[in-house]
């Protein structure tokens, strides 16, 4: 039989709850990224909420990311149910973010605690100062929303100082940390924290 993208994200969601539990380093969240947030008959929130009951899992440690395009698309379901798993305590993150979907005013109504930039606004980002200005300034519009940034796509130490020097709070990329298994992960991780 084959599943369907809703069901694929649930099992991933499930499985993740495994992985969650018994691989994840002490203080670390728990990072899902939803598609479609609706689900059929508010699924995703149902899932969330069984999820945290089943491990044990505290709803402020989940953060779920929904990407900028799919947001929009569907604004009026998404902000519905993304309400109420706030209101369970999970954190709300928009992926993908570049400007592009929402206009200022719109931003008024985003109830999530932090954006992910775009990887297009870094790459080239030390060579062209036009990038630069762009991304300090989105940055910057994130930052008097009170949402936390996260710059994607870093691949060198430059880029990551000028983000850092941009104010940007946190970024991820291959300069970072490649994606690797849970168990590196969790290596990985001891060592940045010692």
């Amino acid at each position: 039989e084959i599943l369907r993208a809703r069901d694929l994200e649930n099992f991933l969601i499930q499985a993740g709850g495994d992985l969650y539990v018994g691989g994840r380093p002490e203080g670390r969240p728990w990072r899902l990224g939803i598609q479609d947030p609706r689900g059929p008959a508010g699924s995703t929130f149902a899932t969330i909420e069984n999820l945290c009951d089943s491990y044990q899992v505290n709803p402020s440690d989940i953060v779920l990311e929904i990407s900028e395009f799919a947001y929009k698309k569907q604004i009026e379901n998404c902000q519905k149910i993304l309400a109420k798993l706030k209101n369970l305590g999970c954190k709300l993150v928009i992926d993908d973010f570049e400007l592009k979907y929402f206009n200022l005013p719109e931003m008024l109504d985003l109830e999530v605690d932090a954006v992910k930039l775009n990887r297009i606004h870094v790459l080239d980002f030390d060579k062209n100062p036009n990038a630069q200005k762009i991304t300090k300034s989105i940055i910057d519009i994130a930052h008097t929303f009170n949402f936390e940034i996260c710059a994607t796509g870093i691949e060198n130490l430059r880029v990551w100082e000028l983000l850092t020097d941009y104010g940007c709070d946190h970024a991820q990329g291959y300069y970072i940390c490649k994606p690797v298994a849970v168990s590196e992960f969790n290596k990985w991780v001891g060592i940045q924290i010692t």
